[in-house]
């Protein structure tokens, strides 16, 4: 019966994802309303200041064939290096309206800054890091790209403000503004474990990290239509295919993308500042080293 209803479990999910899933950050066309500026974007040039944070800034320099940038952070330089960016108009079917794909001077692979902008074409002053991803290059013939982790993120994620403007409420006019996710924070049980919940506007998918005691579990998790479970990525991300090289390791008879590791079942329904976890089902075809025995049952309540 467990097996019935795996197989059940991860053909929703599978069908949930062709639907729902990652928008590769911008970088396939949606049609007319795609732009591209690889040479030159003068709108870009200048100084972009995290909001509340002013040590930390993006300075681009968007002139023709120039397009470079560097990023400061808490005041030192961080990054330096090119960059390209695509646009998209506002829209319920678009996850990401604004995308910097950035080429840093310390590594060859992309740095893909998933980002939400209200009027890119009018009033491009501010915007905000939705998302962080390395771009891994084609493999099999598609995209794919690996989701920094919560201790990996390169860049602090927020709102960025063209020096000399004011921050500006945001309109959040893109496909997953209406995502139900649990609540940004950090929630803890009696015992101490803690599970740490972090993005700036929703996404079909969540970052989380997972402590109890000298164990720390890092990855990303998707929500069950009912909250009545949230599925963990751990290993890989809930929108990459699986590749030709581990087809004989999963099975992909019901789905083409990599299952979930762990699906965690309880209450996540957070109206109360809290959610609990009763049961888990581990993946058959997992590679993570977490053990079951990792995860703590019972009420999480938020600390922060």
């Amino acid at each position: 019966m467990k097996t019935k209803i795996s197989v059940l479990l991860l053909l929703a999910l599978s069908i949930s994802l062709m639907l729902t899933g990652c928008d590769l950050i911008g970088i396939v066309p949606e049609g007319d309303n795609t732009q591209k500026f690889d040479d030159e974007l003068d709108t870009s040039t200048g100084k972009w200041i995290l909001s509340d944070d002013e040590d930390t800034y993006f300075t681009f320099d968007g002139s023709k064939d120039v397009m470079t940038f560097s990023y400061t952070e808490d005041g030192a330089l961080k990054y330096d290096g090119k960059y390209r960016v695509v646009a998209k108009a506002n829209g319920t079917d678009v996850l990401t309206p604004l995308t910097f794909i950035l080429t840093r001077s310390d590594k060859e692979k992309e740095d893909w800054l998933s980002c939400y902008v209200d009027d890119f074409d009018k009033d491009f002053t501010q915007f905000t890091v939705m998302d962080e991803e390395e771009d891994l290059g084609m493999i099999d013939a598609s995209i794919y790209t690996y989701l920094y982790r919560i201790s990996e993120l390169p860049y602090k994620m927020g709102t960025y403000i063209l020096e000399g403007e004011k921050i500006k409420e945001e309109k959040d006019i893109y496909s997953a503004a209406e995502y139900y996710t649990i609540p940004c924070g950090t929630y803890v049980t009696e015992g101490g474990a803690s599970f740490e919940v972090f993005y700036t506007k929703p996404l079909s998918y969540t970052r989380f990290r997972y402590i109890n005691g000298e164990i720390t579990v890092e990855g990303v998790f998707t929500v069950a239509a009912d909250k009545s479970a949230i599925y963990l990525y751990i290993e890989n991300d809930p929108y990459n295919k699986v590749t030709n090289a581990d087809k004989e390791h999963y099975d992909t008879t019901f789905g083409i993308y990599y299952p979930p590791d762990f699906n965690l079942y309880g209450n996540f329904d957070v109206t109360d500042n809290s959610f609990t976890i009763d049961r888990l089902f581990r993946h058959t075809e997992t590679r993570t080293e977490v053990q079951d025995s990792a995860w703590v049952f019972g009420a999480y309540t938020k600390a922060d």
